[in-house]
């Protein structure tokens, strides 16, 4: 049986590049997913066996949707692709529940040893990473850092603030009102300690919860 696989990329070329990539016997491409509110409900519809997707996808990101796909899904395997290489990141994708975390820079070979390792019930982290994925995954119990400090809600608010979304917009998007979105923003920088859109952005940034 071959091994249904979904892609969540938001860069048309390198989505073309994963498509090639797994473009072997084993899988079957099931669907494509261009922001992390589309995996989510792909992963849902169709049911896929694996999910490549991109850490930092737009509207939600994808630690965000893979803790909504883990919740909905707990068989799927998710192999997270990226850019960060931080012991921080590796540990923010593992705590949602991943299975893999290979970089972009990495040769196209590594991405199908990743799926092998992931269907086989392994884990697997980049080896350029690996001292930093070892510290990150001995750490995933502890109870502190960024995911446990908002609610949903708030981290998806953060995540449309910090792309120049206008509060109408993150509203529409999210299917809640502007005032909504206006008291989640205010309890953002209450909470943050910050004082403008600005300095949500920025706070974002640094978390992994956007890219610059």
């Amino acid at each position: 049986m071959r091994i249904r696989t979904l892609f969540a990329e938001n860069h048309p070329i390198v989505m073309e590049g994963l498509c090639r990539v797994f473009d072997r016997n084993e899988y079957e491409l099931v669907g494509r997913a261009a922001d992390g509110h589309a995996a989510v409900r792909a992963a849902a519809a169709l049911k896929p066996d694996i999910i490549i997707l991109e850490t930092a996808l737009p509207l939600l990101n994808g630690i965000e949707a893979a803790l909504r796909i883990r919740q909905q899904n707990a068989a799927i395997k998710l192999i997270f692709l990226t850019t960060q290489d931080d012991a921080p990141s590796v540990r923010r994708a593992f705590r949602a529940g991943g299975n893999g975390y290979v970089l972009k820079s990495s040769d196209a070979s590594e991405l199908l040893v990743a799926a092998r390792e992931v269907m086989a019930g392994r884990r697997y982290i980049s080896p350029v990473i690996t001292l930093a994925g070892e510290r990150a995954l001995a750490e995933i119990g502890s109870s502190h850092g960024f995911g446990n400090t908002l609610s949903m809600r708030q981290r998806e608010v953060l995540q449309l603030v910090a792309e120049g979304k206008t509060a109408k917009e993150a509203a529409e998007i999210l299917h809640i009102s502007v005032k909504t979105v206006d008291f989640h923003k205010t309890n953002l920088m209450d909470i943050l300690g910050v004082r403008s859109s600005v300095d949500l952005a920025r706070y974002a940034i640094q978390h992994g919860v956007t890219r610059q």
